[in-house]
């Protein structure tokens, strides 16, 4: 399998939460055959969760669905409310996240794990960016990310440019809602031709069915009719004639 997109080159650190090693395997080479730094945080509590996220300071984390910490950590973390939910799974994880001022304009794409088909309504109503579907269509996966990569480095270069003139952080910036627009543009037409070929692919199966049924039925009418040597050099496409050729024959009365 070829990892090679159309562009080489995806720049953006991304932080790995995810479960199952299959998937993390396969994103993990995606991500370096793309030239991406990536760092992979090791199941662990959410407070080393949260230590090990702003130490490496990601563009972009992908977190499985089904992720949960080895335990929940019952003190309470810096800057997150007294009442902040148990992370018993990504969604969770992400609502964190989303609390926490500090990481609460980290794009957070949710997983799809291969036993649990992925909640969409949950998904965005925790706070996640986008969703990936199980199987991994790498196509889809280089183009999401890259989308959600520049926005991001689109606020933070908005941020920075408020900062320095001494803006108010939550002015509204016509360059980012257009930005915003456009990605939800694209996010629904990708959906919209994930669905087309999901319906062409069905098409396609059952009209192979449909051949492979039609020829079952050909062959086993032929063999009622003629022997089966018969039938085989009627399926011959190069054969003209199904008679054989004798030079000499004796014939006895």
């Amino acid at each position: 399998m070829s990892y090679r997109p159309l562009s080489p080159i995806l720049n953006g650190t991304i932080l790995l939460m995810v479960r199952s090693p299959h998937q993390l395997a396969q994103l993990v080479e995606c991500f370096s055959a793309w030239h991406s730094r990536v760092h992979v945080c090791p199941p662990c509590s959410y407070a080393e969760v949260l230590s090990f996220t702003l130490s490496c300071l990601p563009d972009l984390a992908i977190v499985s669905a089904d992720w949960s910490p080895l335990g929940i950590v019952e003190e309470e973390v810096p800057g997150l409310a007294s009442d902040a939910p148990e992370c018993d799974s990504g969604y969770d994880l992400c609502k964190r996240f989303r609390r926490d001022p500090r990481l609460e304009s980290l794009p957070t794409v949710i997983l799809e794990s291969p036993e649990t088909p992925i909640d969409r309504d949950r998904t965005f109503s925790s706070g996640a960016c986008d969703y990936l579907a199980h199987p991994l269509a790498l196509g889809e996966l280089q183009t999401r990310i890259r989308q959600h990569l520049s926005r991001h480095r689109l606020e933070k270069e908005s941020i920075r440019r408020a900062a320095q003139l001494r803006l108010p952080l939550r002015t509204p910036i016509p360059l980012i809602a257009e930005v915003q627009k456009r990605l939800r543009k694209q996010a629904t037409l990708i959906q919209k031709n994930n669905q087309d070929l999901a319906h062409e692919i069905s098409e396609r199966e059952q009209t192979e069915q449909a051949l492979r049924e039609e020829k079952f039925r050909s062959e086993k009418l032929l063999l009622s009719i003629f022997p089966q040597a018969i039938v085989q050099r009627l399926q011959e496409e190069n054969r003209s004639s199904i008679a054989e050729r004798f030079d000499e024959a004796t014939i006895l009365f």
